[in-house]
This record gives structure tokens, C-alpha cells and sequence, in this order.
């Protein structure tokens, strides 16, 4: 649901040529599509389910993501999230997805210092790592 309320996560990416590319909202995700849980054996299949999924093409006739839940039938599971670079880039990612992910104790997970030993240089408009 979290992702769901994120505008590039519940648009498709159409292409229209000489038009250009552009998102298109869908009127409702497709949960059969996006959130997929799936049981098996040992962590063998697992790898081998990953490979597959990793040599599959996101559907363009929905958002491009898909969320898996793979499970080794143990009680460990394995999560792959699957999305294009369209939708954001690695921080874009993981600033996206941060709200998802929270401590046993029930907070949030907090967001790890990428640009540390970066200088951050201001500017009116927008904030520029260099």
C-alpha cells in the first residue's frame, strides 16, 4: 500500500513514438501482477527461481515493478524487488521503500549517511552532491 500511494509506482510507461514517453496512471494496481509470494523447497530452487525472474522483462502494461516473496519452506524467505530504472534511481529507491522497512521493535529504519565524506553545496533551487 505504501508504494501504491507513490505516483511512479501506480503509473505505466507508454511510448508513442516521435511523441515521446510519458507515465499514464493506471485506474488500480494489479496485486496478482506486483505482489507475489511463492513456496519452495530449499534455497537451491530459490537461486534458480531468481535467475529466472531476473531473465524476465517487466510487463509494460503495468507499472514497472514486482515484488517477490520467496520462501524456502523453513521459515526464511528471500525478497526481490524488481523495477525499473525509470521509476528512481538507487537513492530514489531506497528513500522510497524506507518507510516499509522498520526495526523489531516497531521503528523506522533509519537512512544511512550516503554522502558522508561529500561536500554539500546549497543552492536556491536544489541541493547538488559534489
Amino acid at each position: 500500500e505504501l508504494l501504491a500511494k507513490q505516483y511512479r509506482y501506480r503509473c505505466r510507461v507508454v511510448d508513442q513514438g516521435s511523441k515521446g514517453t510519458f507515465y499514464e496512471e493506471v485506474e488500480e494496481l494489479d496485486w496478482t501482477y506486483h505482489l507475489k509470494e511463492e513456496d519452495h523447497m530449499d534455497e537451491a530452487a530459490i537461486d534458480k527461481r531468481l535467475d529466472e525472474l531476473l531473465q524476465q522483462s517487466l510487463d509494460p502494461s503495468h507499472p514497472f515493478w514486482q515484488l517477490f516473496i520467496l520462501k524456502n519452506g523453513k521459515g526464511e524467505s528471500k525478497l526481490l524487488f524488481r523495477l525499473s530504472h525509470c521509476i528512481a534511481d538507487g537513492l530514489g529507491i531506497l528513500s522510497s521503500m524506507s518507510p516499509m522497512f522498520t526495526t523489531a521493535s516497531g521503528e523506522p529504519v533509519p537512512m544511512p549517511l550516503i554522502f558522508k565524506n561529500r561536500t554539500i553545496k546549497q543552492k536556491p533551487e536544489a541541493v547538488s552532491f559534489f
